[in-house]
């Protein structure tokens, strides 16, 4: 499955609570965020924030060590397996 992905490395950081980079994937109405941080105590402490958004926006959030995947509106099963290979593997 292909994938429209964009983002990077987040320099300089725009707030004390953005990750240090980040992918976005398909869009709004069925894609995720990608957050990626330099350590596994940020994202750890930055999960609650996300899942918050999640909730807000009908999704759901993975997080494994220093990786969070915020699926948003419950994307298609294939658009998110892919997504999770891709931020997990």
């Amino acid at each position: 499955m292909g994938l429209r992905v964009g983002g990077g490395p987040i320099y300089p950081q725009q707030s004390p609570t953005s990750p240090d980079g980040e992918l976005t994937v398909g869009r709004a109405s069925g894609g995720a965020y990608i957050a990626f941080y330099t350590d596994v105590s940020r994202a750890e402490q930055f999960e609650p924030g996300v899942r918050r958004s999640a909730t807000r926006l009908q999704g759901q959030v993975e997080r494994r060590g220093a990786v969070t995947v915020l699926l948003i509106h419950h994307p298609a099963s294939k658009l998110r397996d892919a997504v999770l290979d891709c931020a997990f593997s």
